[in-house]
Order: structure tokens, then C-alpha cells, then sequence
């Protein structure tokens, strides 16, 4: 596969801006303070709170939407806040013609694992007050899969209608570290410095179990999951994260729809609009949800 020029050049600019293990939490933060581009025009941004769980909020201007869309970012559930993501989620809203709520959860190491996705499953749980299940879906990127997940999977044993759909990209469902596109993977991989990586799980496990089913779901059981779409790309570390998830869910019944994208980076469906091939990833995200959730 050819990259266009613009994944060319974005993905040289990648490592440059990614913080390294040695800064401190609060300064990897502030090195990935600025948003992944502006949101849109066409669509109101609003904070506010679901389930006293703080969100960001993104609607397509004029009527409401019937579609929604409960969104957890990415970022090794130690750095990323829901605002950094409102270019891509803009972009994501108009789409799929659905409002959108991102939960601005807690991070660690201040607020190890299970905090993330206790605010994950307290907003979840919400909006099952306000939307039918059948018009609500869940999306993550990388840790943000993680935990739709996990949100899913805890709803599950609570006894939560499920909703009709979850698009999981990049998702990192392993922090054993036991995929083999972990070590195959790592002199390709343009976002996940090993050791940032690797410092990111140590700070959300905290004193749990990596191999603990709830910190990694892709050793859960995954029977009576809503339909999966699941991204990757053939280049990044979590490769066999999604592709072990997708054989996994299929065993237990879940119907997967799997993608695996030639040399792109981790996440990179997030450059939208500015990379063609981050839209077009991010159509085949939104052509899952609209077929399988009533807008």
C-alpha cells in the first residue's frame, strides 16, 4: 500500500510529538495538551456532566439526533482528555449523524484501575436513562477500547440492556504485553515508545493483575456482546490485540467485523479529515454504526 503525502508527513511528525517516559505525568499532559484540530462548524460543544461524570458533549447543529454515540479516548489512561479529541469527534458526529458524549474519566496514577472505568460505566448507565438501546452505541480508540469494553462487560453482569453496536480502534486489551506484534511490531510502531508504553500500564494497574480480566479484557468472557467493529493497523504494536479480541468474540458469539489497515499508525482514524486514509477508516467505523443502530 502507497500512503498518500499527507499520511507521510504526519506520521514523521508522530514521534516527535509524543512525550517520552522520563517526564512526569503532568508533563506528558502538557506536551499533548493541544487538541487533534478544531471542531467543526457544523456542530455545538458543550461540558457538562452524565451520570456525575464530567463530559464534552458534541451534537450536529438543528434537530436533535436520535443516534448516539458514548465515545472514551485514548491514551494509556494517563494522559488525553475528551476536549483534546473534539476535531475528531466533530468530524465523527456529522458522519454518522449522532450526538456524541466523551467521558472526561479519571486518570491514573493519581486514579488507578478501576477509576476509569467506574466513570465509564456511571455515565453509561445514564445514558441508558436517556437513549434507547437500540440508537446507542459505544467507541474507543486504543485505551479507550479498552474500556468500552470493560464498560460493556460490567454492564453485561449488571443486568444493562445492551446497546445495538461498539466500534473498538486500536484497542489495547492485552497489558500482559503478550501479543506477538508487541516485539514484531516495535521497530515499525511511530507512537508507542516501548517504555512510555509499558510505564502507562504500570501507572493504571497499579497493585491489581495485569492478566485480571477487568484490566484486561480480552481474557474475559466475552459472551453476550453487542456487534463489534474493530480496527488495526498491520504496523502497530497492538495488532494482535484486536485480532486475538476478534477471534476471541467470535468464539463466544459476538458478530466482529475486523479491519487490519496496511503500514498506517496507531489510531490514526483520529487525523481526520486532514489524512484521506483516516476518513475512510473512520466511513467503514460510521457505515458499522449506522447499519447496526437506529438514527
Amino acid at each position: 500500500m502507497s500512503l498518500s503525502l499527507r499520511a507521510r508527513l504526519v506520521e514523521r511528525i508522530i514521534p516527535r510529538i509524543m512525550p517520552s517516559a522520563d517526564l512526569s505525568p503532568d508533563q506528558q499532559r502538557a506536551k499533548l495538551s493541544r487538541p487533534l484540530g478544531l471542531p467543526n462548524r457544523r456542530v455545538q460543544v458543550v461540558d457538562t456532566e452524565v451520570g456525575g461524570v464530567p463530559v464534552t458533549r458534541v451534537t450536529p447543529k438543528g434537530s436533535p439526533r436520535r443516534r448516539h454515540l458514548l465515545h472514551i479516548h485514548g491514551g494509556g489512561f494517563v494522559v488525553g482528555t475528551a476536549r483534546g479529541f473534539v476535531g475528531y469527534l466533530s468530524e465523527l458526529a456529522l458522519r454518522a449523524d449522532a450526538t456524541i458524549t466523551s467521558v472526561e474519566y479519571r486518570l491514573a496514577p493519581e486514579h488507578p484501575y478501576p477509576a476509569a472505568i467506574d466513570d465509564c460505566l456511571a455515565a453509561y448507565r445514564a445514558l441508558c436513562d436517556e437513549v434507547a438501546p437500540e440508537s446507542l452505541a459505544l467507541i474507543g480508540e486504543s485505551a479507550g477500547g479498552n474500556a468500552v469494553l470493560a464498560t460493556l462487560l460490567r454492564a453485561r453482569d449488571e443486568g444493562w440492556t445492551p446497546p445495538n453496536a461498539a466500534v473498538l480502534l486500536s484497542p489495547w486489551v492485552d497489558l500482559t504485553f503478550s501479543g506477538g506484534s508487541i516485539e514484531r511490531n516495535r521497530t515499525r510502531e511511530v507512537m508507542l515508545e516501548p517504555v512510555l508504553f509499558r510505564s502507562w500500564r504500570d501507572a493504571y494497574v497499579g497493585d491489581g493483575d495485569p492478566a485480571d480480566p477487568g484490566i484486561s479484557p480480552l481474557f474475559a468472557d466475552l459472551s453476550d456482546l453487542p456487534p463489534l467493529h474493530i480496527q488495526a493497523t498491520s504496523a502497530e504494536v497492538l495488532e494482535d490485540d484486536a485480532r486475538r479480541l476478534a477471534d476471541r468474540a467470535r468464539q463466544a458469539g459476538v458478530e466482529v467485523e475486523l479491519v487490519v489497515h496496511d503500514e498506517l499508525w496507531h489510531i490514526f482514524q483520529t487525523q481526520v479529515p486532514l489524512v484521506p486514509e483516516a476518513s475512510a477508516a473512520l466511513d467503514q467505523a460510521v457505515t458499522f454504526l449506522r447499519t447496526h443502530t437506529l438514527g
